[in-house]
């Protein structure tokens, strides 16, 4: 039972199921009513991933699989039929917030029922020499190394960009000629950044963020020895990747003189700061 992802414990604000963090996460990032909507679709497709995952374990069990089959087919016909009930009435009201509730409804209607079977699966697991795993690739793991996907972005940068506005930061006037020629590159980071660096010393790299929105400039609160890992599609940054460590310690004359150690830091777009992962 130790390795059962919920067994209505997870459902809790002490202990959230990880697909519940992942939804908080992105939805930070989620700054209008599409890329919330969009959100929400992929949380649930997530959520049915994890519901045929669990319909795929209890199966392997002969005695339950028919019954199981059935069920599965006729909750998924229920599922759509409630869906369509539930997008006629949400169309009915003007506004644009009703088309977020319909989102927010069909993923807590998915939610709950894998929250349901996987509290069924305790007696199956109890007689199950295999144990319901929860190293699959539909949650990100809390103790596992951050990845791009947990911190996923939603929607990215189209149209032309601002001009970079170099009265937004104390320090972005002292480094007008860095932050000036990255501002003319294209979105590469959480989305609607231009992630901008310059060296500070030998080996030594100073980072900010440049909002192609509207201008302005977000310094970092870390400099980096070896260059960072980012995408455009997460607000995940990787100061110092191990695998640059990797290659940098072949290479060293004495291995260990020099210390590096891999951080990792997630923007947090609501309030426009990185916030160390630990």
């Amino acid at each position: 039972l130790s390795r059962l992802p919920i067994i209505g414990g997870f459902d809790s604000a002490q202990s959230p199921h990880p697909l519940d963090r992942l939804l908080r996460q992105n939805l930070e990032n989620s700054r209008d009513t599409a890329s919330i909507e969009k959100t929400y679709a992929l949380n649930t497709q997530r959520w049915e991933t994890e519901i045929d995952r669990i319909y795929d374990y209890a199966a392997e069990d002969i005695r339950v699989r028919e019954l199981l089959k059935k069920a599965q087919v006729s909750w998924k016909l229920f599922r759509e039929n409630q869906i369509k009930a539930a997008a006629e009435l949400y169309s009915l009201p003007p506004g644009t917030m009703w088309g977020i509730r319909h989102s927010e409804f069909v993923h807590e209607f998915t939610r709950s029922h894998a929250l349901e079977l996987l509290t069924l699966l305790e007696p199956l697991v109890l007689v199950q020499a295999k144990p319901f795993a929860d190293d699959h690739q539909t949650i990100p793991s809390a103790t596992s190394t951050p990845n791009e996907s947990d911190y996923a972005c939603p929607d990215t940068f189209h149209g032309k960009p601002a001009q970079v506005d170099l009265g937004s930061s104390a320090e972005a006037r002292n480094f007008r000629t860095e932050l000036t020629a990255a501002s003319k590159k294209p979105a590469d980071f959480a989305g609607f950044y231009v992630a901008a660096t310059w060296g500070c010393g030998s080996p030594c790299q100073q980072w900010a963020l440049i909002d192609l929105r509207d201008g302005k400039v977000y310094f970092a609160p870390f400099t980096t020895s070896l260059g960072g890992s980012y995408s455009i599609n997460s607000r995940l940054f990787v100061a110092d990747p191990s695998k640059a460590i990797t290659e940098f310690r072949k290479n060293e004359a004495t291995p260990g003189d020099f210390p590096l150690q891999t951080s990792y830091w997630k923007w947090q777009e609501s309030e426009k700061k990185f916030s160390k992962i630990e």
